[in-house]
């Protein structure tokens, strides 16, 4: 027993500490903005609030959502100055690269990746159809860093609603505590803004589509329009509306102009 105490102290002391940092993010889901539960329809299903959940925790675990937050881990070690960070939160000399992933990458290809991510995180751009070269090579080093989706999603980023609340909590974990704490917070400013982002774009291609049919129900019904008045020339046809109105108008102008000869 005392060995095996020994040998569990001592393999426990030999393992590496890791920091867990954990933010809650109000969804929306339930409540004031979203479901009413005593409302019209007070009789909603668990499993519709489960399948709302569901989405979103989907949504932000999605590979467009990820790579923001790849995006912003490795421009912060590859150019901490550009974060105004003093120090990379990994080193590359540190890290244990697989035996097939190769970074023989010149300066000029990593300030490229570096200047391009930013662009990316600026604008919401989660492809590479502007600059296709860039992409092995953002690949290559989220990899090495351990930056990579596939990575994180398996030892570091952690999502689940809290309860039976309308919060989802989210929680990153590594070997160092600034890191988890700095991953966590990018991760859900970029998460909330990409999601808005992508609402306001909705929202614009929803109204440039009601725009156009708009403008296209306009164009028919000038035509059509302009059908009937060639329709009523051609047939002598007399606009009884319109007709009507000039000999109301007339009949209105004589007896004006009678009660004024009367005075």
């Amino acid at each position: 027993m005392i060995v095996a105490a020994l040998t569990a102290f001592f393999v426990v002391g030999k393992q590496t500490y890791t920091y867990k940092a954990q933010a809650t993010i109000s969804t929306g889901i339930i409540g004031e903005q979203g479901l009413d539960m005593t409302g019209n329809n007070p009789y909603i299903q668990e499993y519709q609030i489960k399948m709302h959940f569901g989405n979103l925790i989907t949504s932000l675990l999605s590979r467009k959502n990820m790579d923001f937050l790849s995006y912003h881990l490795l421009r912060h070690d590859l150019d901490p100055a550009a974060v105004n960070a003093d120090m990379p939160f990994r080193n590359l000399a540190e890290q244990e690269l697989p035996e097939e992933l190769s970074l023989d990458y010149n300066p000029t290809e990593i300030e490229d990746l570096t200047d391009f991510l930013e662009t990316k995180i600026d604008n919401f751009d989660f492809t590479f159809e502007q600059r296709p070269e860039l992409q092995s090579v953002f690949k290559d080093f989220a990899k090495a860093y351990g930056y990579d989706r596939e990575t994180m999603l398996r030892y570091n980023l952690e999502t689940d609603r809290s309860g039976e609340s309308d919060n989802i909590v989210i929680s990153f974990t590594s070997e160092n505590p600034e890191l988890s704490a700095w991953a966590v917070n990018t991760f859900c400013e970029s998460s909330i803004a990409f999601n808005k982002f992508n609402k306001d774009r909705l929202e614009v291609k929803t109204l440039n589509l009601a725009d156009g049919q708009a403008e296209l129900k306009k164009r028919e019904l000038e035509r059509k329009t302009q059908q009937l008045r060639e329709y009523k020339t051609q047939k002598n046809v007399v606009d009884v509306k319109d007709a009507s109105k000039a000999l109301v108008s007339r009949e209105q102008g004589l007896e004006e102009a009678r009660e004024e000869l009367s005075n």
